[in-house]
């Protein structure tokens, strides 16, 4: 291997890591302002999504709170459980391969 060649891996490898630390870097940022909301009972998931949205992109926060994005969607458009007036988040992961509901 060549130095040029070395030196472009290493270029390659160096890119490669600034993006994954500047996406820890936001996810801990998330995670930071998310634990304020949820240390206050009255504030949920999708209070905090549409409060940060302008800041952090929607597909990112719920892929690091664990939360489904459709639940956002359905949330957003107002679309309801029509028997309990419920509107279900759901987590992404779940022992059974579903994904249980976190009810807003």
């Amino acid at each position: 291997m060549t130095s040029s060649e070395r030196e472009s891996e290493v270029a390659a490898k160096n890119v490669r890591l600034k993006r994954q630390l500047a996406e820890q870097a936001e996810e801990l940022a998330i995670l930071q302002k998310a634990a304020t909301y949820f240390a206050k009972p009255e504030m949920v998931i999708p209070l905090f999504l549409e409060k940060h949205q302008a800041e952090f992109s929607i597909k990112t926060m719920c892929r690091v709170l664990r939360v489904a994005r459709s639940g956002w969607y359905v949330w957003c458009s107002g679309s309801q459980n029509q028997d309990t007036g419920i509107t279900c988040f759901h987590f992404s992961s779940c022992k059974h391969g579903g994904k249980p509901p976190l009810l807003v």
